[in-house]
Formats: C-alpha cells, structure tokens, sequence
C-alpha cells in the first residue's frame, strides 16, 4: 500500500508539473498572438507638418509661426482622442532635443482639451496651431557663446512634440513623437533680418537627435 501511494503521488505531482507547463506554454502563445493581432491591426497615427501663414519676428514679440499639423491613420482600425502638442525651442542641428520633446510629449497625454479628433484608416484632418518664441528665449541659445556679443541674426529653430492617441482595444496612450529643424528652403538658418517668411521658403528636415519614434 505504501509503495502505492508513492507511486501515485509521484504520477499526481508529475502530471501537475506537465499541466502547469503547458499551461505556461498555452498562456506565452495567446499573450503572442494578441500582440502580433494588436500590431498588425492597431491604429498608427503618422503626422505631416506645413507653415500656413509668414514666419515672422521683431524685437518687441520675438519669432511667431502658424503651423498645419496633418495627422493621419495608417493603421488597421480606428485612433481616437487625438491631439497635438508642438513647440519651438532654440537650438542648432547638432544640439540634444531629447527633453524639450519629452516635455511636450508628457504635456500631450495630460492635455484636457475636450475637441480631440477620431480618424478611421486612411482618414485625416487638419489642425492649426500657433507657436512662437520670445526674444528672450530667441536669444538665449547664443548667451552661451562667448562669441555672442553685439547682434546675432540667425535663429535657430527646432519643432519638437507629439501626436497622442488612444484606442478601443488598448488602455494606455499611444504617441508618435517629431523633432525638425526648421530652415529655408535652400537648408539655411532662419534669418531675423529675412523675416517674414513666406511658407513656401520654409522647409523641415529631421533634427539629428529627435526623438521620431511611434508607440
């Protein structure tokens, strides 16, 4: 009777061990395939950026700029609570943006705004939204300088921020973050002294340390 008991002990704990671990194995392939299903057929909302009106600057107001922000669903199913938080911040191409734009990405999923946008697949829409620079912050990236004595015409100009985005099936925020160095046309510096700007002698190229990531 006692080597009965052992024995069937043994087979008792042995089949727990087999079920437990094909229970494991069952719950790793279900937790797969639902992030493979939520990658392929979540929403992904990318974002193309214009100037809809002059850039412009004085003393007295410092740099102003009207931006298009064009968000779109390249996704597989519906984005929902949209919005976009942009900002200007001074900086050269080479200089680290990772925290102005971690900032404004942070800002985004606090944002409280009740007008937030929901696109199907394939659909977008357009949002305008103003943006400037004091002639504090204009000139504060070159009080750095010991070469900044007298006056410096150049501003250098970095678009940082993020488009925030739910969906039904997922709790949590999803973002697509940007970072541009915004020049003329010919790959410039903005001019103080070029200003106004009309849009279509402004371009965008991708600032070397931006964060462009989507989530």
């Amino acid at each position: 009777m006692f080597v009965l008991n052992v024995a069937t002990f043994i087979a008792v704990a042995w089949y727990a061990c087999i079920t437990r671990s094909e229970w494991k194995e069952m719950r790793t392939q279900t937790e797969t395939a639902q992030k493979q299903f939520e990658a392929a057929d979540r929403p992904w909302v990318a974002v193309d950026i214009a100037l809809a009106a002059p850039l412009t600057y004085n003393e007295s107001n410092g740099l102003s700029a009207v931006f298009y922000f064009l968000p779109k669903n390249i996704g597989r199913s519906p984005a929902q609570n949209i919005w976009v938080d942009p900002l200007l911040v001074p900086a050269f191409m080479g200089d680290d943006v990772s925290e102005a734009e971690k900032r404004a990405c942070d800002k985004a999923v606090k944002h409280d705004e009740l007008l937030r946008y929901f696109l199907i697949p394939g659909q977008s829409y357009r949002q305008q939204i103003g943006l400037g620079m004091s002639n504090a912050e204009v000139n504060s990236h070159w009080n750095k300088f010991e070469l900044s004595r007298g006056p410096i015409d150049l501003i250098p100009i970095v678009l940082v921020g993020c488009v925030d985005y739910t969906y039904e099936a997922s709790t949590r925020h999803h973002q697509t973050g940007f970072a541009y160095d915004v020049l003329t046309k010919d790959g410039l510096v903005i001019a103080k002294s070029k200003t106004p700007l009309p849009p279509d002698s402004i371009s965008f190229r991708a600032h070397p340390t931006g964060r462009f990531f989507a989530n």
